[in-house]
């Protein structure tokens, strides 16, 4: 007999580009609708934040394997980078997100005692989790969940998404979207 080592189920993307200036956002956006394309969901979010930032949520189209997350964040970092001011400080950060049915998983950058490491520099945290209770299915935010995730419009943006991957695993899609551009 033969140990099987189980496979997680295929997750949707959403990356979340923030900057102070908004005309870079469109640039990123831009740049990963090439390499990823976008998915059919209800609208882009994009947020403004106290600070001045600019944050915007986008959907990338495909289903991705979860052990890939790390990787595809090393390569937003990449893009980051191309970004840069001259000192090699960004002007804008790219997070992504990956979305499955129960919850919404960010990348980010720095261990806390709520985050998982995924290996190369890359930590995960549940920012939301699916409220069974509630009929829209909407997420709910977890004590450390950043402001701008906890907005009515990122909550419907991200059940959206989660939807859409629930529907695309109960028609067998297989995972895989498409590989990101060369830097």
């Amino acid at each position: 007999m033969q140990f099987e080592i189980p496979r997680p189920d295929p997750v949707r993307l959403a990356a979340r580009i923030r900057s102070r200036e908004f005309d870079l956002v469109e640039r990123i956006a831009a740049r990963f609708e090439m390499e990823f394309g976008f998915a059919r969901v209800p609208g882009n979010i994009e947020l403004s934040s106290a600070d001045g930032r600019v944050e915007r949520l986008l959907p990338l189209a495909g289903q991705y394997d979860p052990s890939e997350f790390a990787s595809l964040q090393t390569h937003a970092r990449r893009v980051e980078s191309l970004y840069a001011e001259d000192s090699g400080e960004p002007r804008a950060r790219i997070d992504l997100v990956y979305v499955r049915r129960s919850q919404v998983v960010l990348a980010t950058r720095t261990e806390a005692v709520h985050r998982i490491f995924l290996g190369q520099g890359v930590w995960g945290e549940v920012a939301l989790e699916r409220d069974p209770a509630a009929p829209s299915g909407y997420f709910l935010p977890n004590p450390w969940t950043e402001d701008s995730m906890k907005t009515e419009g990122a909550l419907g943006f991200f059940a959206a998404i989660a939807d859409r991957a629930e529907d695309a695993h109960g028609k067998g899609e297989s995972p895989g979207g498409p590989e990101p551009m060369a830097l």
